[in-house]
């Protein structure tokens, strides 16, 4: 069952996503849905391909990567950069410094979010602001 399931999920991401087969494999392989597939505890195994591929597109949208300049405590500039996704298991936000002086920035970005909808998305500052408060 899990090798057909992950036929066609493969097959899923060549024909919607134009991917070759070795682009669909790596991301498939390496997702946490197939993790979770993987695991019969879980009993995603009973479920069929379709359900399993609209879960992979739902993980690949929950990646967001966080980029944020700011003046640190004594004057320098500085960049902290991390990502949140459902792989990861913690968060590495490890400071670094840099030469040049800008003002501070911080940038969202969210990871293989769809067209459809990133066309139709309000991303005016305000908007955004409040809804991350």
């Amino acid at each position: 069952m899990i090798e057909y399931t992950t036929q066609e999920v493969v097959r899923y991401l060549i024909e919607y996503n134009g991917m070759t087969i070795e682009e669909a494999m790596e991301q498939f392989y390496l997702s946490w849905t197939f993790e979770k597939l993987n695991d019969i505890e879980t009993g995603l195994y009973l479920e069929g391909s379709a359900y399993i591929y609209e879960m992979l597109k739902r993980e690949q949208r929950k990646k967001t990567e966080i980029e944020s300049v700011f003046k640190g405590i004594d004057g320098t500039y500085v960049k902290r950069t991390f990502d949140f996704s459902l792989k990861d298991k913690e968060i590495d936000d490890s400071l670094s410094e840099i030469s040049k002086t800008m003002d501070n920035c911080t940038t969202v970005k969210l990871v293989n979010y769809y067209p459809e909808y990133r066309k139709n998305v309000n991303k005016n500052a305000e908007t955004i602001a409040t809804k991350i408060m």
